[in-house]
């Protein structure tokens, strides 16, 4: 049996479930009902944020008298988020993700505050740049929190939730904020979300406090680490693995009717002995994960100064990877010879500190943890960089009102949801990785399809159509590179490798459309934010030179999905 062949039995999610927990348990059960709702609903908050705030930006930028710097407010709130993804990151692994988690949307919310209250636009882009560190360290902070405080079958079920919260604010977020930027100012868009977070927070921080605070013992990530392993064993390895397994489970403990109890017995038995002998146990608990993971983990080596300190040589790291990002950006947006200067200093800042911040082995797509977070920039990076670009041909090359461009995304939001439901499921658990090559191609032969619109003949529709099956892709692939990053990672390293994660995300997304948008303007585009005025002079070819590369990066993604799983060779 492979590992993308179904498991005749679910030894690996029961592995990975506390003790006693009941098998019909859902993230809406009573246990998980409080954290859950709070949780999504702070997502719910940074996804109105996020969709609304394009609308308002505009407005702000022209009463601040601020339109030369407005590129500057969206890339001053990324540039500080891969500094806070990283920081989260280190706090959580070291101490928990509620701290993490309260300074992040303390940070958010402040601000939001300040923007709202901009009297310059140099406050304004202040305000961007401490929600961008917010924004940081929250997401990062959450996956931390689904993965310590819910068992492993659960998890894609509220990453799932995750994603649908995306729905609502993608459709109704530009019209409310339209709206209120109309007949209330844009201010309101700004310093009226921040009272939303009450509600969130009184409900998920008692039940973050009781099932995720605080930092991962040694003992503690021994035996979670040893189970969860054995749980990997169990869900990938082919038939001779497993009934090796079940016969180490006899051997090893009392005969037992169920493979299952054996596991648990066995991991009981190793965590004795791993309490017992200290940091030899957790060495060999480390040695067992690298096995599973297949490839490098962030963590280069955990140092004498303990897990309560943070790791200096990764917070500046950080800070080149924002840096380096943030002059990338501001040389793409920049079409003179001049800002290749600007460009060269970010790509030497940005290059070793992402080798620094990634799993070894990412770019070459080793075989487990680093190929799951090559997969996600790929997806991410190669999706976000194709959409930036259909508002835009369908404005200048047909005609549209840039409403009726931005509605043919529309349906993409529920789209994606489904997705992302259908990967939740319990029964496609087993072609999992199956129904990730499938999102991937599917994704790739939407960007494909996109430019088609060119050629007068070919509906308008087509391009609606077309996304909506790319982010039915995009939500197999997303959701289910989270589920199987906490799946890889052992307790005390979930924070470091969901910042990679996010980290991997966010720099493709950096790269490929900056890469997009120095093609598209050396086609004929021209630079993007002259083009909505001057639309005649966009050649179709800019397009094609936007649309074409990124569907084949995306092809590229459907290949790494093969990757996912480590070797099941000795």
């Amino acid at each position: 049996m492979t590992a993308l062949e179904p498991r005749d039995t679910d030894v690996a999610d029961i592995a990975a479930s506390p003790p006693g927990t009941p098998r019909d348990e859902t993230v809406l059960s009573r246990p998980y009902r409080a954290l859950s709702i709070g949780i999504v609903s702070v997502v719910l908050l940074i996804a109105f944020e996020a969709t609304a705030v394009g609308t308002a930006m505009p407005v702000a930028a022209r009463e601040l008298d601020g339109v030369s710097l407005y590129a500057f407010a969206f890339s001053g709130y990324f540039t500080t988020s891969l500094f806070g993804m990283v920081l989260a990151g280190q706090w959580s692994d070291r101490r928990g993700p509620l701290g993490a988690l309260t300074t992040g949307i303390a940070a958010f919310a402040a601000g939001l505050l300040l923007a709202g209250t901009a009297t310059a636009m140099w406050l304004f882009i202040l305000g961007r740049a401490v929600q961008g560190l917010g924004g940081g360290l929250v997401i990062v902070a959450l996956y931390v929190v689904v993965g310590r405080a819910y068992p492993e079958r659960l998890r894609p079920a509220i990453m799932a939730a995750f994603a649908a919260s995306w729905v609502v604010p993608s459709i109704v977020g530009p019209l409310a904020a339209g709206a209120v930027t109309e007949h209330l100012g844009w201010r309101w868009v700004f310093v009226g979300i921040p009272v939303l977070v009450v509600f969130p927070l009184a409900l998920a921080l008692p039940q973050i406090r009781r099932r995720a605070a605080g930092p991962v013992t040694a003992a503690s990530a021994g035996v979670e680490a040893e189970a969860q392993a054995q749980a990997g064993v169990e869900a990938e390895a082919q038939a001779g693995v497993e009934a090796e397994a079940e016969a180490q489970a006899e051997a090893g403990v009392e005969a037992e009717a169920q493979a299952q109890a054996g596991v648990e017995a066995e991991v009981e038995a190793e965590a004795q002995t791993e309490a017992q002998t200290g940091a030899d146990a957790e060495g060999d608990a480390d040695e067992r994960r690298g096995s599973r993971r297949g490839g490098g983990s962030v963590k280069r080596g955990r140092s004498a100064r303990g897990r309560g300190s943070f790791d200096r040589r990764r917070i500046r790291l950080a800070s080149g990877i924002s840096l380096g990002a943030g002059l990338l950006q501001y040389a793409a947006q920049d079409l003179r010879w001049i800002s290749l200067v600007p460009g060269a200093v970010g790509a030497a800042l940005l290059v070793p500190a992402a080798l620094g911040l990634l799993p070894r082995g990412t770019y070459r797509a080793a075989r487990g943890l680093p190929s799951v977070v090559l997969l996600r920039g790929v997806a991410a990076g190669s999706f976000i960089a194709a959409e930036s670009f259909v508002p835009l041909m369908l404005v200048t090359q047909r005609g549209l009102s840039p409403t009726l461009a931005g509605f043919s995304l529309a349906a993409g939001g529920g789209t994606w949801a489904l997705g992302s439901w259908v990967q939740s499921r319990r029964r496609v658990e087993p072609y999992q990785q199956r129904l990730m090559t499938l999102g991937m191609v599917l994704v790739a032969a939407a960007i494909a399809a996109a430019p088609s619109v060119l050629i007068d003949s070919v509906p308008v529709w087509t391009v609606a159509v077309a996304w909506a099956f790319g982010c039915f892709g995009m939500g197999l692939v997303i959701s289910s590179t989270s589920v199987l990053l906490l799946h890889l990672s052992a307790p005390e390293e979930a924070g470091t490798n969901s910042a990679a994660l996010q980290i991997s995300d966010g720099l493709s997304n950096v790269i490929l459309l900056s890469a997009g948008g120095a093609a598209f303007a050396a086609l004929g585009g021209g630079s993007v934010s002259h083009t909505v005025t001057e639309a005649s002079g966009t050649h179709p070819a800019a397009f094609l030179a936007v649309f074409l590369p990124m569907a084949g990066v995306a092809l590229v993604g459907a290949w790494v999905t093969r990757r996912l799983l480590p070797s099941t060779r000795a």
